[in-house]
């Protein structure tokens, strides 16, 4: 972001990012320390936007959210920084999702395993399985 800036001090920079989670964090902290305007997208959002195309990479992507700021930009809501404590009650609801999901699916396995026919791999596989959750 540094270099950014000291190649273009004197130009509006708009800077868009898909929202995507753990990847995104860093950027989001930093961000508000530069003069920039700064949206994140939803990826659904934006893939509708562009319809249906082909071919995928990282420098596809950053072509086509170049693309999709530049004509939506009046649009686009500028990221405002987020309290620390909202910020942390949002990546613990995650984690609580995560688990509660993952206990259930554990559950469901446990069931299934009881349907093997061999009862003696079937008792340890339901052990292992009841000591994650």
């Amino acid at each position: 972001m540094k270099q950014i800036m000291k190649k273009n001090p004197n130009t509006n920079v708009h800077l868009c990012i898909e929202n995507t989670g753990k990847y995104s964090w860093r950027l989001m902290e930093i961000i508000p320390e530069y003069d920039v305007k700064f949206y994140i997208v939803n990826p659904l959002h934006l893939k509708r936007s562009l319809g249906l195309i082909r071919g995928k990479n990282d420098k596809i992507d950053a072509i086509r959210i170049a693309s999709f700021t530049k004509k939506n930009h009046e649009e686009l809501k500028e990221y405002v920084q987020e309290r620390e404590v909202i910020t942390t009650i949002k990546v613990l609801l995650t984690e609580r999702r995560f688990r509660v999901s993952n206990r259930k699916q554990l559950r469901i396995k446990i069931k299934d395993t009881q349907e093997l026919s061999n009862k003696k791999l079937a008792k340890r596989l339901i052990k292992d399985n009841q000591e994650l959750y």
